[in-house]
């Protein structure tokens, strides 16, 4: 019989658990006491299910919580405030065509020389490369650019420099009427001073020197442009007559950056022509970012990280980073002059010398233009000159079919043609060189990470533009022109990002996640982890009895 009374009792000893569930009736949370406490299994059950669903809810919506705390930390923001005064972007005139020079005050300077200056600080326009490569003698060059080092104590810096001061417009030859508000007159040339870039030399705003108040009708600066000087010189390609040439006058490109952008990529350029009346509506918008080293530029005035330009800009900063660092020519390590004019405090130790310069941008002597007795042919009809005979005389004008020289540019010199005829025989077949633009966009894409410390600034203006032209001339005297920024309104847009949420807002919305599912406080989910030592028979606050 007591055998019997063991072997029944074994299984329930066997079943008995060692966690104590029973504790849990005292836990602060929502679901778990009734749990426990209720008789019913179905009761039971259906508050398990409630506990687990609420739970699995509440850590989905934790984990999208802290996610967005994580990739999104920040928010975005824009408003709109009324300005009493505002400062418009930096205006730069620039005038590639003629680079700004008195075309009477170069009339005796040869193509050679003026090549040797701008190849001699390593300077190359996208709209002479077909005149470096059929009409320039890149022999007299040379010999130039020896000269030209010789007169300026080896800088051909320097060199850029004097010319241009000596023979380039003033400022009172290109700019007329400068007005704030319409009819508030101001000094233009307090306004506009002399600046490189690498469209050579221009005329840009100085820093702050423009502010513009009034109300959005008045809110302006206008300024007039003088065309009366501006032909090209005899030594750079005339273009055939059109729109852009009219009165044999070169337009002015007017270009708008936020900052002094010396770089010749301006996005925001407007051709301004003799006569006309160009009209810029803008507004402006500032940008705030939160200030993150990785992200952003603190302070435009203090960033030191560029050696070659005025100001920082992200135009400016490419470029160094791209085409100016670290120039490896003929196995040394040099710089183009042309740095020592982009900024004047800078001095450089090792500028590239000529033919360094002619290897960055594969420029060299190539082999002579031939002319075929069809070329001569051409040249008669334009010249209504009969010619063909006498030049057959000294040189093959039919390929090879006489022991007589090949009809070259130069030999077709040496036979002393009429003076009109040398226009078309003035050629010498070099190699195309790159240009300033083609290189930086070949190196860009050789290497995109030399860009990557480009940030932009954490606070930043910006302007949104609309540019508007007319024709007519009316009101305007001969051979000016007329630019006018207008505020179309004085309301300034800001973006600021801002951090989304601080870390205490974050956790007072943990709290309120846990509470919304679950009913429970910190104290609460403390309380339930005491419990649960207790139920496993861990008891470290638990006062023991002396016996």
């Amino acid at each position: 019989m007591i055998a019997n009374l063991e072997q029944t009792r074994l299984p329930a000893e066997r079943k008995k658990s060692k966690v104590n569930y029973r504790v849990f009736q005292h836990a602060h949370i929502q679901g778990i006491p009734e749990a426990i406490e209720t008789k019913q299994t179905h009761q039971r059950v259906i508050w398990l299910v409630a506990i687990i669903a609420t739970n699995i809810a509440c850590g989905i919506h934790l984990f999208f919580l802290l996610s967005s705390f994580v990739n999104e930390p920040n928010e975005t923001k824009m408003t709109y405030e009324p300005k009493a005064a505002l400062l418009p972007p930096t205006i730069i005139v620039c005038q590639p065509a003629t680079r700004f020079l008195n075309p009477e005050s170069v009339s005796n300077i040869s193509a050679e020389y003026y090549y040797a200056l701008e190849l001699g600080v390593g300077l190359i326009h996208m709209a002479q490369l077909d005149r470096l490569q059929y009409s320039l003698n890149i022999s007299k060059v040379e010999e130039y650019h020896q000269q030209i080092l010789s007169e300026n104590n080896g800088s051909a810096a320097v060199a850029y420099h004097n010319f241009h001061h000596k023979h380039m417009r003033k400022c009172e030859d290109t700019f007329i009427h400068c007005y704030t508000e319409l009819f508030d007159k101001a000094d233009c040339c307090k306004i506009f001073k002399q600046v490189f870039t690498l469209y050579g030399m221009c005329y840009a705003a100085r820093n702050k020197s423009v502010v513009i108040t009034g109300s959005d009708s008045l809110a302006n600066f206008r300024f007039r442009l003088n065309f009366t000087q501006s032909t090209r010189p005899h030594f750079f390609h005339r273009k055939p007559k059109n729109i852009l040439s009219s009165f044999n006058k070169e337009a002015y490109e007017v270009g708008f950056s936020d900052g002094l952008d010396q770089g010749n990529f301006l996005v925001e350029r407007q051709l301004v022509l003799p006569n006309q009346w160009l009209t810029v509506n803008m507004r402006q918008q500032q940008s705030t970012l939160l200030s993150n080293p990785e992200r952003c530029i603190p302070n435009r005035e203090k960033y030191e990280k560029l050696n070659y330009f005025l100001e920082y800009t992200r135009s400016n900063c490419r470029w160094e980073r791209t085409l100016l660092n670290n120039l490896t020519l003929l196995n040394k390590t040099c710089e183009l002059p042309l740095v020592q004019l982009l900024n004047k405090n800078r001095i450089s130790s090792s500028p590239c010398n000529l033919s360094q310069i002619f290897n960055l941008f594969g420029y060299k002597r190539n082999g002579p233009i031939i002319y075929s007795a069809d070329d001569i042919k051409a040249m008669e009809d334009d010249l209504n000159t009969d010619f063909r005979q006498y030049i057959s005389e000294y040189c093959d004008l039919y390929r090879n079919r006489t022991s007589l020289p090949k009809c070259t540019a130069e030999k077709l010199l040496s036979i002393g043609l009429p003076e009109e005829a040398n226009n078309y025989l003035y050629h010498f077949n070099n190699t195309r060189p790159y240009s300033l633009e083609q290189k930086f966009g070949e190196n860009l894409k050789r290497a995109p990470d030399s860009i990557r410390e480009c940030l932009p600034l954490c606070n930043s203006t910006c302007h949104l533009l609309t540019a508007s032209s007319v024709n007519n001339g009316e009101g305007l005297e001969e051979n000016t022109a007329s630019v006018v920024l207008q505020y179309t309104t004085m309301d300034v847009e800001t973006v600021a990002e801002d951090e989304r949420q601080t870390a205490s807002e974050y956790l007072a919305m943990i709290g309120g996640n846990i509470g919304m599912w679950n009913g429970a406080s910190l104290l609460a989910l403390c309380h339930l982890g005491a419990l649960g030592m207790g139920a496993l028979g861990f008891r470290p606050f638990h006062r023991q009895e002396i016996p």
